[in-house]
C-alpha cells in the first residue's frame, strides 16, 4: 500500500481550494501552481507551497504537461490531483505522470482514453449492455456523409464533437437546410476547444431530464453507486443548478437498472477512482447513456452532502491502492441537496462572460460555499466563468432546500462584476422548477425577469424618502421623475412604515424594505422588493438628488426630480436614439476574436453570425443586428476586444 505525502494540484480556483481542504484534513502537503493571472489567488495562499507555471493563457501554463511534471519533480510531490477541466481528462498526461513514478489521483490512462472519446465510449457502453441513444457510432467524414446519417436517423439530430465536453462542441439540427452551417460551426469549435474536429451524430431527444450516477471504484473490482443527481437546468448545454436526493420509491426500479449498467460499464472499462455516468431521461422515464466523465465533477458536492462522504478523500485512498471502505449496502442517502454555480456572466446579454475586480465579497452563513475568489481578485478572460458554488442541504424536504438556497443567494454579496445569481433565483422560484418538471430546455422556454434598472430606481427612491425624513422631519415631496441612462420613471410615494417604503410606478405598488442600516459603512444597501432580497452599493453623488450606484459590473447615476424640476429641465430626447449605434456592430463582451465569417462588401442579414469571441473558455457567437452591407471589418482573428469595441462598420445608415 502506498502512502501519499505531498500532492501537486494541477488546477486553479475553486476546485484547487476544495482539494487543499481535504489534504489539510488528511495532513498531506499541498503544492499549488499559478499563472500570471492568478498571482495572489486564493488557492495560492491556501497551499503549503506554490509555484509559478507560466503566462495567463492556459495553453502556456495550466495545459503545459511538461511544465506541470517539472514542478512536481522540483517540489518532490509524490502525487498529482488534476481536479476537473484543463488536463483532468487528458490520457497522455495521466500516462506521463505514471511513467515518471508519480501517483495520478484518478483513473488509469487507458480508461481515460477509452471513455474520453465519445465514439469509443459509446462502443464500450454498447458492449457493456448500457442503453444507448439511436445514432451513428463512428466519425462523420464530410457533408454528404452527414446528410446520409441524418436521413437514416431522422430529424432532429445532435452534432457532437467526439472530444467535446463542458457544453462545447454541440449543435441541434432540425432542418437539412442548415446542416452544413451547423457542421462547420461544430467543427470550428471542436478544433479550437479540443484540438480535433472529429464529430458524430445521434438522435436529439426532446425535453429530457439530465440524470447522472456517481460511482466510486477501487483497483480490486469493487464498485459502489452513490445515488443520482439531476442536472437539467442548463444554459448552453452547461449545468448551472444540480441536485442530489433520497431515492423515491417510484423511481427505485429505474435507478437500480441504472446502477447495474453503471457498474457493468466501470468494470468493462477497467475503471477505478470516482467517475460519473451521465444519462438522458425521456418523457416516458426511459434512460439513455450520454457519456462518462473520468474525473471529479463540479457537482460532486451535492453527493457529498447526501452521503456524508468526502469524495476527494476516497480518490486519494484508491490512489494509495486501498480497498473501498464502504459497500453498496453502506450507502445511505439522506435529505435533499442543491448546488448553484456562481458564474461571472450577464444573463441579460445571452450569458456573456463578465470580467472585473471583485470590490466586495461577503459569503452567506450556514451553507457550504466552495469558492476560488476573494475581495480584490481580478476575474479575467482566460478561464471558466464559474467563481464559486453555493451548496445547501435539507433533511426536511426539497422545498426547504430551495428556500435555503434562495436565502443564501440573497445574502451573498459580490460586487465588481455581473453575476448570474439574480437569474438563478428567478429559476428557483419558478413553478416548473419547484414542482420538479423542468427539463433541459427549461431556459430556452423561460427567461426569468431581472429588471435591474427598476430595482435600482425603487431602492434609491426609498432611500431618498427616508433621508428626507431624517433631514426635514417629514416627507417634503411625494411625486418624482427618476432618470437613469436616458430612461425615465414616474414614481410616487404610497406609504411608509419604519424602514419600509411603498412606491407606485404605472399604478403598480412596490414595497421596499431595508434589511439593515441605511448608513452602512460599506455603502451597501440590503433590501427586499416585494419580498425579493437584493443588494447594491451606492454613494450620494451631489446635492441635487443624484445617486451613484454599483450593482455587479453595472454602474450609473440615478437622478430624482420633482415634477416641477422635470418640466423645467431641458431634455432633448425626440432626436436621440438610445441603446445602439446603427453605423457599427460592437463587441458585447471582453474576449479574444477566434474566427471572422464576413468581409467588406458582404450583404448580411439580421442574425447572421459575424464572428466568434472566446472569453472564460466559452465561444460567443456575435450576430448582425440588421440587414445591411459590410463596409469595413475592424478586427482580425487573435485580436483582444473590450465590450463596446467596434467589430464592423455598416455601409448604410437606416
Amino acid at each position: 500500500m502506498k502512502s501519499i505525502k505531498k500532492v501537486l494540484i494541477a488546477n486553479r480556483g475553486e476546485i484547487a481550494c476544495r482539494i487543499i481542504r481535504t489534504l489539510r484534513k488528511m495532513r498531506i502537503m499541498s503544492v499549488a501552481v499559478y499563472s500570471d493571472a492568478d498571482r495572489g489567488a486564493k488557492h495560492v495562499q491556501m497551499a503549503d507551497q506554490a509555484c509559478y507555471i507560466g503566462p495567463s493563457i492556459a495553453t502556456s501554463s495550466y495545459l503545459m504537461i511538461n511544465r506541470v511534471l517539472e514542478i512536481a519533480k522540483m517540489t518532490g510531490a509524490d502525487a498529482i490531483h488534476p481536479g476537473y477541466g484543463f488536463l483532468a481528462e487528458n490520457a497522455e498526461f495521466a500516462k506521463q505522470v505514471e511513467e515518471l513514478g508519480i501517483i495520478f489521483i484518478g483513473p488509469p490512462y487507458q480508461a481515460i482514453s477509452l471513455l474520453g472519446d465519445k465514439v469509443s465510449s459509446k462502443k464500450c457502453a454498447k458492449e457493456a449492455g448500457v442503453s444507448l441513444i439511436n445514432g451513428y457510432i463512428g466519425f462523420i467524414d464530410n457533408i454528404e456523409h452527414a446528410k446520409k446519417v441524418v436521413q437514416d436517423i431522422g430529424l432532429p439530430v445532435m452534432l457532437k464533437a467526439s472530444g467535446g465536453g463542458g457544453g462545447r462542441g454541440m449543435q441541434v439540427v432540425r432542418s437539412l437546410d442548415n446542416l452544413e452551417e451547423m457542421l462547420i460551426l461544430v467543427k470550428s469549435e471542436a478544433i479550437n476547444s479540443f484540438g480535433s474536429d472529429t464529430i458524430f451524430i445521434e438522435k436529439y431527444i426532446e425535453n429530457p431530464k439530465h440524470i447522472e450516477i456517481q460511482v466510486l471504484a477501487d483497483k480490486f473490482g469493487n464498485v459502489v453507486c452513490l445515488g443520482e443527481r439531476e442536472c437539467s437546468i442548463q444554459r448552453r448545454h452547461q449545468k448551472i443548478i444540480e441536485e442530489a436526493y433520497e431515492i423515491d420509491d417510484t423511481d427505485y426500479e429505474r435507478i437500480q437498472k441504472m446502477y447495474s449498467q453503471a457498474r457493468s460499464l466501470v468494470k468493462d472499462a477497467g475503471y477505478y477512482s470516482v467517475g460519473t455516468i451521465e444519462f438522458l431521461l425521456d418523457q416516458d422515464r426511459n434512460f439513455y447513456f450520454l457519456e462518462m466523465n473520468t474525473r471529479i465533477q463540479v457537482e460532486h458536492t451535492v453527493t457529498e452532502l447526501v452521503t456524508d462522504l468526502d469524495l476527494i478523500e476516497h480518490m486519494i485512498y484508491v490512489a494509495e491502492d486501498r480497498c473501498l471502505s464502504i459497500t453498496q449496502d453502506d450507502v445511505r442517502l439522506s435529505g435533499y441537496a442543491i448546488e448553484v454555480r456562481v458564474n461571472a456572466e450577464n444573463p441579460d446579454k445571452n450569458f456573456a462572460p463578465s470580467t472585473g475586480v471583485i470590490t466586495e465579497y461577503i459569503e452567506p452563513e450556514g451553507v457550504r460555499i466552495d469558492s476560488g475568489v476573494k475581495k480584490g481578485f481580478e476575474v479575467g478572460m482566460y478561464y471558466d466563468s464559474m467563481i464559486a458554488k453555493i451548496c445547501v442541504h435539507s433533511t426536511i424536504s426539497r422545498h426547504d432546500a430551495i428556500s435555503k438556497m434562495m436565502n443564501a443567494i440573497d445574502n451573498f454579496y459580490i460586487d465588481g462584476l455581473s453575476l448570474n445569481l439574480p437569474f438563478i433565483r428567478g429559476v428557483l422560484g419558478h413553478k416548473d422548477f419547484i414542482s420538479g418538471v423542468a427539463t433541459t430546455n427549461f431556459l430556452q422556454l423561460y427567461k426569468p425577469k431581472t429588471d435591474s434598472v427598476l430595482d435600482v430606481v425603487l431602492a434609491l427612491f426609498a432611500l431618498h424618502v427616508l433621508l428626507q425624513c431624517e433631514h426635514h422631519g417629514a416627507v417634503v415631496i411625494y411625486e418624482y421623475v427618476a432618470e437613469v441612462s436616458g430612461e425615465f420613471y414616474q414614481i410616487s410615494l404610497g406609504s411608509m412604515i419604519d424602514n419600509c417604503v411603498v412606491s407606485v410606478i404605472d399604478k403598480e405598488e412596490y414595497k421596499v424594505c431595508f434589511l439593515g442600516d441605511i448608513h452602512s459603512i460599506y455603502n451597501i444597501l440590503c433590501f427586499s422588493i416585494n419580498g425579493r432580497k437584493i443588494s447594491l452599493k451606492h454613494y450620494l453623488y451631489d446635492k441635487v438628488n443624484r445617486y451613484f450606484f454599483e450593482r455587479g459590473s453595472d454602474t450609473g447615476i440615478v437622478r430624482y426630480m420633482s415634477k416641477k424640476e422635470f418640466a423645467l429641465w431641458d431634455v432633448v430626447k425626440d432626436n436621440v436614439r438610445l441603446g445602439k449605434d446603427f453605423l457599427f456592430l460592437k463587441s458585447p463582451l471582453y474576449g479574444m476574436v477566434i474566427e471572422i465569417f464576413v468581409k467588406p462588401g458582404d450583404r448580411i442579414s439580421s442574425g447572421t453570425t459575424v464572428c466568434i469571441i472566446e472569453a472564460l473558455k466559452m465561444h460567443n457567437y456575435v450576430t448582425a443586428t440588421e440587414d445591411n452591407i459590410v463596409a469595413q471589418v475592424h478586427v482580425v482573428s487573435g485580436d483582444t476586444v473590450k465590450e463596446g469595441d467596434i467589430i464592423l462598420e455598416y455601409e448604410h445608415k437606416p
